[in-house]
């Protein structure tokens, strides 16, 4: 029995990346209690909707049944997600009065 596939996207990678990422990101934004806690929960949501962009855009090709390698970047770009949103968090970080930046960057 020949099986055509209907796409190469490989939708098991996916989830696999996504459970991993998603588990990340919980552990890893995590708000104290005091105002920054905020600040850090809401990181925590960008990297969630970043997730969810990635894994609609990459179920969207998956139906489409496109035949490209796209979905290697996608992969790429889904294990990435949680560092991009601390390197834009980071960004506008510097944005802030002095007063308001209460815990200083471990590093």
């Amino acid at each position: 029995m020949n099986r055509t596939r209907r796409s190469n996207w490989r939708l098991d990678l996916l989830a696999f990346s996504a459970i991993g990422v998603l588990a990340f990101n919980r552990f890893e934004f995590v708000g104290c209690r005091c105002w920054y806690g905020q600040w850090e929960r809401f990181e925590g949501l960008a990297a969630d909707t970043l997730v969810a962009l990635v894994v609609i855009r990459f179920l969207a090709a998956w139906l489409a049944a496109e035949k490209n390698d796209g979905w290697k970047y996608y992969i790429v770009l889904l294990l990435t997600c949680p560092f991009l949103v601390q390197i834009a968090f980071a960004i506008a970080r510097l944005a802030l009065p002095p007063e308001l930046r209460v815990h200083p960057q471990e590093g």
